[in-house]
């Protein structure tokens, strides 16, 4: 097929890339920079309301997806894991989801 270009996308978090693919960029997320207009930004106050399919904010800036709720756990795409703590809190290290993403009508 000669000179045939393509993307690769590995799904990986940038503390694991190996050697191989170290002069590659980066993604974060593989939704579009920013949230686009056609979402709203809802700041998240109740978790309950969380499920999986809905599109959230990390730290006000990075698109995820949750894929996964338990009573304990909320899991992203991109594998940010995010536990309940002392029964109260939501952590996920120094991450945090801020926002859901409501798609306007």
């Amino acid at each position: 097929m000669g000179d045939l270009k393509e993307d690769v996308f590995y799904v990986t978090p940038e503390k694991k890339v190996a050697s191989n693919v170290q002069e590659y960029k980066h993604v974060k997320t593989f939704e579009p920079e920013g949230t686009g207009s056609d979402y709203d930004q809802k700041k998240i106050r109740d978790y309950s309301s969380l499920k999986m399919g809905t599109r959230v904010l990390l730290n006000s800036e990075d698109v995820q997806i949750i894929t996964n709720v338990s009573s304990r756990q909320i899991v992203t795409n991109v594998g940010n894991k995010f536990r309940k703590s002392d029964g109260v809190e939501w952590g996920g290290g120094d991450k945090k989801i801020t926002h859901k993403l409501v798609k306007q009508e």
